[in-house]
């Protein structure tokens, strides 16, 4: 008998694999044979990997260990007394949402912090080493990995802002020399700082320094310093910038933020656990916000709450029994965070990302950067007036205080009108008792923190009554009068926006008050106008709004906001019904100087106000028809705030049904 091959392999011969036919394998096997070529078998499989299971008895005992921690969580509950277990801590101003799970756990371990909020191996986190192994998780090989093919803020080519129109990739990038170093630090000392305390000065001046000394900084401090170089240039004028820097304040910008995001992506911030990285992208973002596009800011703001969440900056620091330094480096972080959020999610009519239960950090206190020491064993005593961290925290009391009556510019909310307006009034008075009557309104910037605080209330007033009013054409003259407050009031916010801007006393601070847009109130008056009579009231609010538009509208980036393309067909249609009225042409009221052109009854001449403080609106009684048997009170308040949540077409749309078409989604 012939001796046939015996089958050698379990698999085909690598020929017969690689032309993908069929293989008889055997040795040689026939393919191989008629062909010629040499015939070969792969290797054998990889052995199986054997998994060391511990012995039963180990894993029974380490699940009555689990059984038994989770019968005494069940049997006591978190004590709400425990430190760090709520949000509200020095009286009823503060917010008291329910705080977050308390199985989370922080690792903290050479200023670099990772937050685990995962059942059982939090549980077990004390007895398990590895937990604190996950600072030190990722291998320089996956780093490397990581930052060729993430972005600087973690996203793939590049970052949104890295390839933002305005951030060429070609670009070189702008790294300051030891004399424009020390410059820019003291510009952002004396211009930003003031308005955006997100960093501890102290901290970041010997980073300063040693950067001019030359000394290499690590990528996560090198990102820092970039970033206050960019946030002082992003507070500069034009001529300032080409004077100072040699460079056109376009120029500078582009370069810088090719230079920040260069160093985040060396960072690898999307990973990154040290909060120098983190507080270096708080401040891009809330700077490259007046500079840039503000939907690139809207998306990147998403990965920062994520990347902050990832080191626990949304849980209290007392609660993990950090230092009393770190905990309050940690809230100003994570509050300038929300605002972030908050400010980036108007800009686009959108929700915020966080919400109230998300997170149990308190507000920062009162207290002075310097006064903070790294050292100290316990906070030094809150001031009652002005520090550098007062318009942080007015800021965040009073989103979160008018987040609880729900949206202000809808009629969805449970809460009555009056309610509502009891509930601004005592949180006015609040912060009025508590700061504003503490301040020197002789100090520019304690005069502009108390008049960004009462234009925001004014426009929680604002808010809370127009849903009542009616902006038709066939409306009573008597329901038209009973609504003037309202269009006076929403006159007063969009007249001080733009006054901010041009008010030399506070002229070093002008770069961020661009960015307190009162498109609500823009549109209100707008939409007032395309319906009101020629009189003194509708002259002066023309003349406000116009400024204003030019101002603000036509000069801002096509990109600034969502609103931008509904205002201007709003201005569009305010302009041709005023043209209309007074007889002559739109192309003469829209080519003439701002606030040219008034009527034949003569306007009311604002320029001649000594404007020192925003005037509240005198709200009467009489007015109380408008709304039923909920009579609007007069209200005094000098504060501040921030609104969140509130979208511009819903502004105009129920006032003016008729301007509905204004407010269809936009491509």
């Amino acid at each position: 008998m012939p001796n046939y091959p015996q089958e050698v392999s379990k698999r085909s011969c690598n020929n017969c694999r690689q032309r993908k036919v069929r293989c008889d394998r055997k040795y040689p096997c026939e393919a191989c044979s008629r062909s010629g070529k040499e015939c070969a078998y792969p290797g054998p499989k990889r052995a199986s990997r054997k998994l060391n299971r511990p012995p039963v008895s180990e894993l029974m005992a380490r699940l009555k260990q689990l059984e038994d921690a989770e019968r005494l969580r069940s049997m006591h509950p978190a004590d709400k007394d425990e430190p760090g277990s709520n949000i509200e801590r020095r009286g009823s101003s503060r917010i008291n949402p329910e705080r977050p799970d308390q199985s989370g756990r922080l690792v903290v371990k050479d200023g670099r912090s990772r937050y685990v909020d995962d059942g059982a191996s939090v549980l077990f986190g004390d007895k398990i080493q590895e937990l604190r192994d996950v600072l030190e998780s990722l291998s320089s090989e996956e780093d490397m990995k990581t930052e060729e093919i993430l972005g600087p803020f973690g996203l793939p080519h590049g970052g949104l802002v890295g390839d933002s129109n305005r951030t060429k990739t070609n670009s070189k990038g702008f790294y300051p020399h030891s004399t424009q170093l020390d410059m820019l630090w003291r510009i952002y000392q004396s211009r930003v700082h003031p308005l955006i305390a997100v960093l501890h000065v102290p901290s970041v001046e010997r980073m300063v320094r040693d950067a001019a000394d030359g000394i290499a900084l690590e990528p996560c401090s090198r990102s820092l310093i970039l970033s206050v170089c960019f946030a002082a240039v992003a507070s500069m004028t034009p001529e300032q910038c080409v004077s100072m820097l040699g460079k056109t304040h376009d120029m500078a910008i582009e370069e810088l933020s090719v230079a920040v995001n260069r160093a985040l992506k060396q960072a690898n911030f999307i990973k990154s656990k040290d909060i120098p990285a983190l507080q270096a992208a708080v401040l891009f973002l809330l700077c490259f916000r007046v500079v840039g596009d503000t939907r690139v800011v809207w998306a990147e703001a998403a990965v920062v709450v994520r990347v902050a969440q990832g080191q626990g900056i949304h849980r209290d620091g007392t609660g993990f029994n950090l230092s009393p330094f770190e905990t309050e480096i940690r809230r100003r972080l994570w509050w300038h965070i929300c605002i972030l959020d908050m400010l980036a999610s108007e800009d686009q009519g959108t929700d915020t990302q966080i919400k109230p239960d998300t997170f149990d950090t308190r507000l920062p206190s009162n207290v002075d950067g310097h006064d903070l020491i790294p050292e100290m064993t316990e906070l030094p005593p809150e001031n009652t007036g002005y520090t550098d961290i007062t318009l942080c925290i007015i800021n965040c009391e009073i989103a979160t205080s008018v987040s609880q009556l729900g949206p202000l510019f809808g009629q969805n909310s449970n809460i009555s009108i009056c309610d509502r307006e009891a509930h601004v009034k005592a949180l006015a008075s609040r912060l009025q008792d508590r700061y504003m009557d503490h301040f020197d309104l002789g100090v520019p910037i304690q005069w502009m923190v108390a008049t960004i605080g009462r234009l925001m209330l004014l426009k929680v007033w604002l808010g809370i009554h127009i849903q009542k009013t009616s902006g038709s054409a066939n409306e009573s003259v008597s329901a038209r009068h009973l609504a003037d407050p309202i269009f006076k009031t929403a006159v007063e916010i969009t007249e001080f926006a733009y006054f901010f801007q041009e008010n030399e006393t506070t002229a070093n601070f002008a770069w961020l008050a661009r960015s307190y847009k009162q498109w609500h109130a823009l549109a209100y008056v707008l939409s007032e106008l395309c319906v009101r009579d020629i009189s003194p009231e509708t002259d002066h609010a023309w003349n406000v709004v116009d400024k204003m538009y030019r101002k603000c509208v036509k000069e801002a980036p096509e990109t600034d906001s969502m609103f931008q393309k509904p205002l201007t067909r709003l201005m569009e249609r305010a302009t041709t019904s005023r043209a209309e009225k007074l007889g002559i042409s739109r192309e003469l009221l829209e080519n003439g100087p701002p606030g040219a052109l008034e009527s034949s009854i003569g306007g009311i001449n604002c320029e001649s106000k000594q404007i020192l403080f925003p005037p509240m609106p005198d709200i009467r009684n009489p007015y109380h028809n408008l709304i039923g048997d909920e009579p609007i009170e007069p209200i005094h308040f000098d504060n501040i705030g921030l609104i969140q949540g509130i979208s511009a077409s819903e502004t105009a749309g129920y006032l003016h049904p008729n301007v509905d078409w204004l407010f269809e989604p936009l491509i």
